[in-house]
C-alpha cells in the first residue's frame, strides 16, 4: 500500500511539473498571490494559502491552494490543491491534483483527477480519468474514463456511473454494483500506465 502511495505521489508531482512546464505562460495575464480568500476574474495563475482557504474566483490559469482547510468553487483552468481537507465544488476546465486528509470532488473536472488522501470521495463529475490512492476511496459521481485505485477500501455506490473500466489493487475490500467493469491488479504491481502525459489544447 505504501509503496502504490508513493507512487502516485510521485505520478502527481511527475504530472504537475508537465503541467507547469508544458502549459504555455498566459502573457496577456498576471500571477497573483492571496491570502485565504479570492473572489472575481484573474486572468493568469492564482496561488492562495492559509489556513481556511476559500476561491470563488474565475481563474484563466492555474488555481493553487493549499492551507488546513481548502474549498475551491468558481472556475479554473487547471487546479492543485492540498490541505487537511479539500474539497471542490466548482468547475475545473482541465486536470485536477488534490491531496489531503479528506478530499471531495463535489464539482466538475474537464479531464483527469488524480486525488491522494485518508479519505477521497467524488460526487461530482470527471470528465476522463480518475486516479486515486487512499484508505477509503469513495465514488459516488461520474467518471467518463477510466478508474484507477490504490485503497484499503474501494466504495462504488448505485448511483454512480463509470463509462470505462475499474482498476483496484487486490487487496482492496471492494463493494460496487455488478454492472461495473472491474479489473484487480498485485499490490507489487502499478494501477496506472506506464507514462501519463496530459494533452495540450491550447
Amino acid at each position: 500500500m505504501k509503496k502504490n502511495l508513493r507512487f502516485v505521489f510521485a505520478l502527481m508531482l511527475a504530472l504537475a511539473l508537465m503541467t507547469v512546464l508544458g502549459v504555455p505562460a498566459f502573457a496577456a495575464g498576471e500571477d497573483v498571490f492571496v491570502l485565504e480568500t479570492a473572489e472575481g476574474s484573474y486572468d493568469g495563475s492564482l496561488f492562495l494559502a492559509g489556513n481556511q482557504v476559500v476561491s470563488g474566483a474565475d481563474v484563466r490559469g492555474i488555481l493553487l491552494a493549499a492551507g488546513q482547510n481548502v474549498s475551491i468553487g468558481g472556475v479554473g483552468e487547471y487546479a492543485m490543491a492540498a490541505g487537511s481537507s479539500v474539497s471542490v465544488g466548482g468547475a475545473v476546465l482541465n486536470d485536477a491534483l488534490l491531496a489531503g486528509n479528506s478530499v471531495d470532488l463535489m464539482g466538475e473536472v474537464g479531464r483527469d483527477v488524480f486525488a491522494v488522501g485518508n479519505f477521497v470521495t467524488v460526487n461530482g463529475v470527471v470528465g476522463r480519468s480518475l486516479y486515486a490512492a487512499g484508505n477509503r476511496v469513495t465514488i459516488n459521481g461520474t467518471v467518463m474514463g477510466d478508474v484507477y485505485v490504490s485503497a484499503e477500501s474501494l466504495v462504488i455506490s448505485d448511483a454512480a456511473a463509470i463509462a470505462g473500466t475499474v482498476r483496484v489493487n487486490e487487496s482492496a475490500s471492494l463493494s460496487c454494483p455488478a454492472s461495473v467493469s472491474v479489473v484487480t491488479y498485485a499490490d507489487a504491481d502499478s494501477p496506472a500506465p506506464a507514462a501519463v502525459k496530459p494533452e495540450n489544447t491550447f
